[in-house]
């Protein structure tokens, strides 16, 4: 079985890749994820995370740091307390300074599917991995002003999740 009523942290580092339209090739991600799972098929988390993402339209490189900060519902298909689920989630990707080239913007809406792991070593201890579709709302390509659009991104991640 599994404990009902479950609270965990669960500090997660990972790699996102970005599609061409974000004009940045991928950037590293870190932070922590907050969750409930009071049922045994299904989890809510809130997540925050740091991503450091430089971008470039092939003439310059800026660098800025991103926050990013979702919801996420888990549905564990199997149940169980180890196994694996799926993900969907929405939230906000905001960037610092005076945010992404061209036109300024510093907030982008995003929402998210995907799949991952929680693989449990000890009564409270597990180790998760998973992996996210992204995709990012209003991204005007470096270069192209007259084009908005979706971008995306493929996020890879591991974490160690602590369970109370």
């Amino acid at each position: 079985g599994w404990p009902k009523g479950e609270i965990y942290v669960l500090p997660i580092a990972g790699w996102e890749m970005f599609s061409r339209r974000f004009s940045a090739n991928a950037a590293p991600t870190a932070g922590l994820t907050a969750g409930y799972r009071r049922y045994e098929h299904f989890a809510f988390e809130a997540s925050a995370l740091w991503q450091g993402l430089a971008f470039n339209d092939g003439l310059e490189e800026l660098s800025l740091n991103g926050v990013e900060l979702t919801g996420r519902v888990l549905y564990y298909p199997w149940g169980g307390h180890s196994g694996p689920y799926l993900a969907a989630l929405g939230g906000a990707l905001r960037l610092g300074g005076t945010g992404r080239p061209p036109e300024g913007t510093v907030t982008y809406g995003l929402l998210g599917y995907g799949a991952g792991a929680d693989l449990y070593v000890a009564s409270s201890v597990a180790l998760r991995g998973e992996m996210l579709h992204l995709l990012y709302t209003d991204v005007v390509p470096l270069g192209a002003v007259s084009s908005v659009g979706m971008a995306s991104g493929l996020r890879t991640g591991l974490g160690l999740k602590f369970a109370f």
